[in-house]
């Protein structure tokens, strides 16, 4: 998959946050100015506005530029799934995984072994079946294979 460039949304969000604190420092020059005009508050209002516009500006411009980041980050996330699915867990098993993560409930998560290591084998019909030193697990309970463990999801789930 190539990746998305996002260098036209990057500078007409740059270009934004220019004019944004352009606009903040034309505010405090023109309150400077309406200052010695007209006097007190009204050069504070009229400034003001100004630079409210453009610290409004600023920020959508950072909310923008933050979103690009966040996409680039989930992309990263994404290509590390890819590329870790062919070190110890079937291929697109992590891929999947990840794409149902929420759709597990948290009931059915147990807390992390004291007894020993665990390590994921493979994902099979959504349920996670890993090795732990009593044997293979998997949906809570432990089998000896895991075409044991596999058999018992078919059965739980009415399959043969």
């Amino acid at each position: 998959m190539a990746a998305r460039s996002f260098g036209t949304a990057e500078k007409v969000l740059g270009f934004l946050a220019v004019i944004g604190w352009l606009a903040v420092i034309a505010a405090a020059i023109l309150s400077y100015i309406a200052y010695d005009v007209l006097g007190g508050m009204e050069a504070f209002v009229m400034g003001g506005s100004v630079a409210l516009g453009g610290l409004v500006m600023i920020a959508v411009a950072q909310l923008g530029l933050a979103q690009i980041e966040t996409a680039r980050a989930t992309a990263g996330i994404l290509e590390h799934l890819r590329n870790s699915a062919g070190r110890g867990v079937a291929e697109g098993a992590a891929t999947d995984a990840a794409s149902r993560i929420r759709d597990v409930p948290l009931t059915r998560r147990k807390p992390a072994h004291v007894g020993g290591a665990r390590s994921l084998v493979r994902v099979y019909k959504d349920v996670a079946i890993e090795r732990t030193p009593e044997g293979i697990e998997a949906d809570g309970e432990v089998y000896d294979s895991v075409d044991d463990a596999e058999a018992a999801i078919r059965r739980k789930r009415g399959e043969s």
